[in-house]
């Protein structure tokens, strides 16, 4: 019996450390082009970076997401990592936030929003979409 609890445990790690680390992959830093320097940005005295975002493997890990208020929400962490506004990589642990209308949400599948938290500041809070037209996003 301890044998089958120290192997389920230890399966259960396993799976978690792998999401995580998948997570982890999913932003790289942008070799960018000219526009990226600083007297083009917005806030031109600002260290400021650019970063690429693995599509495909994003919208993966976010079939995972539980329903926000959900039972599933309760009990399962997603874990998504985004840049924030210096250029570091934070985790923020993300449910699917539903903004339209369930008729409308019907008609276009490919389109969903998610709320979240920074997990070592929950002060820091999340909101993003997934689109056809990309992914957009604001941390508060």
């Amino acid at each position: 019996m301890c044998t089958k609890l120290i192997k389920l445990t230890s399966l259960i790690i396993a799976l978690f450390l792998f999401n995580n680390l998948q997570a982890q992959q999913l932003w790289s830093v942008a070799k960018g082009p000219e526009w990226i320097s600083s007297k083009n940005a917005i806030a031109p005295n600002v260290e400021q970076a650019s970063f690429n975002l693995d599509w495909k493997a994003f919208k993966k890990v976010l079939k995972d997401a539980p329903l926000r208020f959900s039972e599933a929400s309760k009990t399962q962490d997603l874990v998504v990592p985004f840049p924030d506004a210096t250029g570091e990589i934070q985790d923020f642990i993300v449910v699917v936030a539903p903004t339209m209308a369930a008729g409308l949400s019907a008609r276009f599948p490919e389109i969903k929003s998610y709320a979240g938290y920074q997990i070592n500041n929950p002060s820091n809070y999340i909101r993003f979409d997934i689109s056809p037209r990309g992914l957009h996003a604001m941390i508060l």
